[in-house]
């Protein structure tokens, strides 16, 4: 999997001393009309540490920024192409998912043909082997958060939104509080989803991590 990464370093070389003669000036192309852009901001905070998420949404085209992290990932859905923006060194990554893809699944068929040969003569290889291939199959949803919710007297506004926050506590004694909103946010939620989509191509890619895992259950918990 770690074949279809491709890391690159970028350099902007100047050269002193080097005239160069104006370009004529083209005619400028007609303007465009206006682009819209879908931008919502999550922000998360686990061991002492901020997650700030940034989804801009734009025509064929999705970007999230992480500024603590420091970095951004450029999502092209016709393509499927993930392009990831590295601040701190001016480094950039890429990969395509449906080569990655390919390459989990043709992992998987390899295991399986392995264990096939390793159960040859038993009767139930046969089942073993397709239980092994269905294993591609997406995996399903979290069903359970795992947290016992509470809602609090406490409220204030975000982004100009009234939010009362509610506070999770699971049985071993992890905790969460969440800030919600009591009415319906389309926008939050299509960007929650496009976040869903990306994240598991970046998960199995071992290179950033896009969403803290418990982020998904708790949203869909208390969506």
């Amino acid at each position: 999997m770690l074949s279809f990464l491709r890391r690159h370093f970028c350099l902007l070389y100047v050269l002193p001393g080097l005239a160069c003669a104006a370009p004529a000036v083209a005619q400028a192309p007609p303007v465009a009309g206006p682009v819209v852009l879908d931008v919502v901001t999550f922000q998360v905070r686990t061991d002492g540490e901020n997650h700030k998420m940034v989804v801009t949404t734009g025509p064929g085209l999705m970007r999230v920024d992480e500024p603590d992290d420091h970095f951004s990932i450029i999502y092209n859905p016709q393509t499927d192409h993930y392009t990831g923006l590295e601040h701190s060194n001016y480094t950039y990554w890429e990969f395509s998912w449906p080569e990655v893809r390919a390459a989990v699944q043709a992992s998987k068929r390899y295991e399986s043909y392995l264990q096939k040969a390793t159960l040859d003569g038993f009767d139930n290889s046969a089942s073993d082997s397709a239980t092994n291939a269905e294993a591609t199959s997406p995996a399903p949803a979290p069903e359970d958060s795992g947290y016992v919710w509470n809602q609090t007297q406490e409220r204030k506004k975000i982004a100009g939104i009234d939010c009362i926050r509610w506070t999770g506590q699971t049985a071993s004694g992890g905790n969460v509080e969440v800030w919600c909103s009591t009415g319906a946010l389309p926008k939050v939620q299509a960007a929650m989803e496009r976040l869903r989509t990306i994240n598991e191509p970046v998960a199995l890619v071992p290179v950033r991590i896009l969403v803290p895992d418990f982020v998904f259950p708790v949203y869909d918990a208390l969506v």
